[in-house]
């Protein structure tokens, strides 16, 4: 996590409800891992078709942004992120939100994980 003080911009993140799932998913934090060995920058999430998004200026190597809020359902289907790698390069990856927990069990609320890793390779995973 990085320090308070290290910090560089804002995060804010908006989720609506979208109500086409007949399960619903509820998170309570969202979470950026970089898990790259340099600096990213402009790093935005996106969901889509709901189109509440989240976004930071910046994360340092190995390191994350993690975000606390009140539960909500985990709305829209696809996920966009963008980012800038520390050599200026732009990239973007679409992902389909996940709707369960990898084991199949079921929790009060969960954590929306974003982890980019280099050579554009990104996963989302929903965590107890």
């Amino acid at each position: 996590m990085i320090p308070y003080g290290e910090k560089i911009g804002f995060f804010i993140l908006i989720l609506l409800m979208s109500g086409c799932a007949s399960r619903q998913v509820v998170i309570d934090q969202a979470v950026i891992r970089n898990e790259t060995r340099g600096v990213i920058t402009q790093v935005k999430v996106l969901h889509e078709p709901t189109m509440g998004f989240g976004e930071v200026l910046s994360i340092l190597p190995q390191s994350s942004f993690d975000l606390g809020f009140s539960k909500q359902p985990l709305s829209g289907e696809k996920a966009i992120v963008t980012w800038t790698s520390q050599h200026g390069q732009k990239n973007k990856v679409e992902l389909i939100l996940p709707r369960s927990l990898s084991n199949g069990t079921e929790a009060q609320s969960l954590r929306l994980v974003y982890t980019i890793y280099p050579s554009e390779y990104v996963t989302v995973e929903l965590k107890e």
